[in-house]
């Protein structure tokens, strides 16, 4: 797998511990979250997105490819869960400022 920016492979590391803490070294402070079609916008917010995601699908997330331009990285990931279709392909790419996240849009 190509070469994985630092903090998009610390989020992946932070979903598999359950380290909600983690976000707020991830995300900029007024990062946005764009999934299921629905945007969450600040720490405070994506932080109740995550937590609420992780108990209701009960999922496990597996990257296996990475490709980026710029300050975009898009990465392949598997996710297994509590939900139908299950395994699934999703794309979650992030765009990154001063080694932060500052969206996150998973589809």
């Amino acid at each position: 797998m190509k070469h994985m920016p630092t903090v998009v492979r610390e989020y992946f590391e932070a979903d598999q511990a359950n380290d909600v803490d983690a976000l707020n070294r991830i995300f900029s402070h007024s990062a946005i979250v764009d999934d299921e079609n629905t945007l969450h916008n600040g720490i405070v917010e994506i932080r109740t997105w995550w937590l609420a995601v992780k108990e209701k699908y009960h999922h496990f997330l597996e990257p296996f490819e990475v490709s980026s331009a710029g300050h975009i990285s898009t990465v392949l990931t598997q996710v297994r869960g509590n939900f139908p279709n299950s395994p699934v392909t999703l794309k979650f790419q992030f765009t990154l400022e001063n080694s932060k996240v500052i969206k996150l849009r998973i589809y």
